[in-house]
């Protein structure tokens, strides 16, 4: 009789407690709290960014009603893995749980190409819940190369998947990235299209160093400012983080100072239903319809993206993408003939001779491979990641590694011939082979000429000392070096073009007015050097033979800013200029006058490919591959 009276008794108190579940949620949803936001940290070892953040984590940790840290982006200063480390290591003791993700310090100056703040934090891009909240945190940096933020194909995928999932479950959407969402990144508005779909009531982001209230195409935006203190700039700041403070309805900022022991509020957002309008941008490429000789002869997509160029040999396509996985396509159609799989992301531009392809990885390996069937032939590991593009010289390959070291390994056997060692900072560039020298750049702000036969060191060059910003993030390292009539061209990001003596590396001339992009080129008679305007919208080409800057012609080319490193190629008198918004302009090297334009997208190209008589291969980050004829 007891176990029959039982059974009611349970099944009416589940049925209780199951109707007062959403009840429940919703009093947990609709719950009020706070959360520390710390951004643009540029941790240095034994540096007072450093000592910022721990007094922020120990400031932090003071606030017992703190629900957990969000950063967003520039954890480290220059990219070095022993740096993220040891904001890992401060990081870690907070009290509670911290969620973070990388800037274009972390990604753009990155000795691994971006791969080790993975491998410190387990993640590029994290989601959590909190309440109804959905925070969702992505990397938005330039990868390896210098250009816009950018979020890449699959990232945008795996956003768009999480804002899904949380609007299925009824969930307020909170992204917060480095970025801010507007034309400061390539393809911006595929996040805010995105987020205005679903009503995203605000973006938090950081970046610009400062406070402030932001519209990115009509959506709230928040940036926070940078935490370590500024008291060499006007602004005088000391270390600094944001509170923020959720309400039911609404979202408030304000800053806190630990060594003032300060906390001044400054902002405050409603997080009511949002309704913004539908419109939708796309890339513009009407300009294509201007040069009808141009025609695509065919195009493919490579899903994980590219971050160098393609290699053109004996009617095969060779490229690598950011999965590591090197390609070979076929000229006529762009069928892919094989594939060969790193364990990282490749960052080389192959090189192919004698039958055989060779890159490096961010794996820590340079391979060799057949090029006819893609299998591998020896792989020889260097101390840490290989980002930079080979050279092959007669039977031998030329190449730099993150690991302090260049090398020339034999092609055939894959043994070490010779490495320079002593390099303090890691080479992404394409050395340069000219009068039985190698030349190369790395981000130590040195500019290197080693002998060809025993890698003895001939000389090296940096950026004076008196010279604004002398510092490595100015280097000569991403530009790939020019030479003729006994002279180097190189640039860098501090926009000046240089002429050095090859033998002495003695400095002939420097012109940095009007400010010159990295990019750089020379003809095929070694005549004349080409380099892009950064802000003029002009293409530029100068004398090789001239003891001072002299300019032989100029051409108005309307493309606006641009930054991108990527190195202008030329071909049967042809120069292919390529640009941070999907644009390519080819140039008559005689003249100077536009022979044509074309647009591939809304982001960043590569250097182009230089294929068979008027033919060339375009590619760009979201992995675009097009053979155009003209």
């Amino acid at each position: 009789m007891k176990k029959c009276l039982a059974k009611p008794i349970i099944g009416a108190t589940i049925i209780c407690l199951l109707s007062f579940l959403p009840a429940v949620r919703a009093q947990q949803a609709n719950k009020s709290f706070r959360f520390a936001w710390l951004t643009d940290t540029h941790v240095m070892d034994r540096s007072s960014n450093t000592v910022a953040l721990q007094q922020s984590v120990e400031d932090i940790n003071k606030i017992d009603d703190i629900q957990f840290t969000i950063l967003t982006g520039d954890i480290s200063d220059f990219g070095f893995g022993n740096d993220l480390r040891i904001a890992k290591a401060i990081l870690d003791k907070l009290k509670k749980p911290y969620y973070i993700v990388p800037g274009n310090h972390d990604t753009k100056w990155s000795e691994s190409g971006n791969t080790v703040f993975k491998e410190i934090f387990g993640h590029h891009n994290i989601s959590f819940s909190h309440g109804n909240i959905r925070f969702i945190g992505f990397q938005t940096g330039p990868i390896l190369h210098r250009g816009d933020g950018y979020i890449s194909p699959p990232d945008l995928k795996w956003v768009t998947d999480e804002v899904k999932a949380a609007k299925l479950k009824g969930q307020v959407v909170i992204p917060f990235t480095h970025y801010p969402l507007n034309d400061g990144m390539s393809n911006w508005y595929k996040l805010t299209g995105l987020f205005k779909e679903n009503g995203v009531p605000v973006v938090l982001v950081g970046h610009g160093h400062s406070n402030r209230k932001m519209n990115f195409d009509g959506l709230p935006g928040v940036m926070a400012r940078t935490n370590p203190d500024s008291k060499g700039s006007r602004s005088h700041q000391e270390v600094g983080y944001t509170l923020v403070s959720l309400t039911p309805d609404s979202i408030s900022f304000a800053e806190s100072n630990p060594v003032l022991n300060k906390v001044t509020s400054w902002l405050q957002l409603s997080l009511q239903h949002h309704v913004y309008s539908k419109d939708k941008q796309v890339p513009d490429l009407s300009v294509n319809h201007n040069y009808p000789q141009v025609i695509i002869k065919w195009r493919i997509n490579v899903p994980a993206g590219i971050s160098a160029a393609a290699t053109y040999d004996a009617n095969r396509i060779y490229v690598g993408d950011r999965d590591g996985i090197m390609h070979a396509y076929a000229y006529d159609n762009g069928k892919q003939l094989w594939q060969f799989k790193t364990g990282k992301s490749i960052f080389s531009t192959p090189a192919v001779g004698e039958g055989k392809v060779i890159t490096g990885s961010a794996d820590g390996n340079i391979y060799c491979l057949n090029a006819r069937t893609g299998k591998l032939i020896w792989q020889f590991k260097a101390d840490k990641w290989v980002l930079g593009s080979p050279v092959i010289d007669k039977g031998i390959v030329y190449i730099g590694a993150s690991d302090g070291k260049f090398r020339a390994i034999d092609l055939h056997t894959g043994k070490l011939r010779w490495e320079f060692e002593g390099i303090k900072g890691w080479i992404q560039t394409k050395p340069l082979i000219y009068q039985e020298k190698v030349y190369f750049g790395a981000w130590d702000n040195y500019f290197y000429a080693l002998d060809q036969h025993n890698g003895r060191l001939l000389w090296k060059w940096s950026r004076s000392s008196k010279e604004y910003f002398p510092s490595a993030y100015y280097a000569p390292a991403a530009c790939w070096p020019v030479a003729a009539n006994g002279r180097i061209f190189i640039t860098g990001p501090d926009m000046v073009l240089t002429a050095l003596d090859a033998n002495k590396g003695d400095t002939i001339w420097r012109i940095g007015k009007p400010r010159l992009n990295e990019a750089i080129g020379i003809s095929g008679d070694g005549s004349k050097v080409f380099v892009k305007c950064t802000f003029d919208s002009t293409l530029l080409a100068y004398s090789t033979t001239a003891n001072t800057p002299t300019v032989i012609w100029k051409t108005a080319a309307s493309y606006g800013f641009d930054d991108n490193e990527s190195a202008i190629l030329e071909q049967d008198g042809i120069a292919i200029f390529p640009f941070r918004n999907g644009l390519a302009i080819a140039i008559e090297v005689a003249s100077g006058k536009e022979r044509w334009k074309h647009k591939l997208g809304d982001v960043m190209l590569n250097p182009a490919t230089i294929c068979q008589a008027n033919s060339v291969l375009l590619s760009d980050v979201d992995g675009n591959l097009v053979l155009l004829t003209y």
